[in-house]
């Protein structure tokens, strides 16, 4: 029997942008893409949302109009094709940053692929990095882009 003043092992500490998703053996880390950018806020937010619906996803903002929420890819698909069908929701919003003039845009994945099985993942994987990699690109492109976190 352990005592009840034995000494627990130290809980490992995540990212302040990581999100653990799933159940079971799919439990997975997808980190959250964060991008500082300089600028107009409501150009940045409208830069984010027009990479996005590029990209295929269907966009639909807050009421609040500083973030949102993006999906791409069905459920029937995801139930009848499993993790050969493209599924994504992502949220995103838009925030004050550290200094005047920058903006916190963050991205944070709402799925984990896990209902698609192990193709699932991977491929959710693959979509949040390829997510990622565009936002960057296309922030870079229109001279916005301060850093990536």
């Amino acid at each position: 029997m352990v005592s009840p003043n034995a000494v627990r092992p130290a809980t490992p500490q995540l990212p302040l942008n990581a999100r653990v998703y799933g159940r079971g053996s799919y439990t997975q880390l997808m980190a959250n893409i964060a991008l500082t950018v300089t600028g107009d806020a409501g150009l940045a937010l409208h830069t984010l949302m027009a990479e996005l619906t590029e990209m295929g996803y269907t966009v639909t903002p807050d009421p609040g109009g500083w973030g949102g929420s993006a999906e791409v890819g069905s459920a029937v698909g995801r139930a009848l094709l499993g993790g050969f069908s493209r599924r994504m929701k992502l949220g995103f919003n838009l925030s004050q940053g550290y200094l005047p003039n920058q903006y916190l845009v963050v991205v944070e994945p709402k799925m984990s692929g896990a209902s698609g099985g192990a193709i699932g993942v991977s491929r959710a994987k693959k979509e949040i990095t390829e997510v990622e990699e565009r936002l960057v690109l296309r922030f870079a492109a229109a001279g916005q882009l301060v850093q990536t976190t």
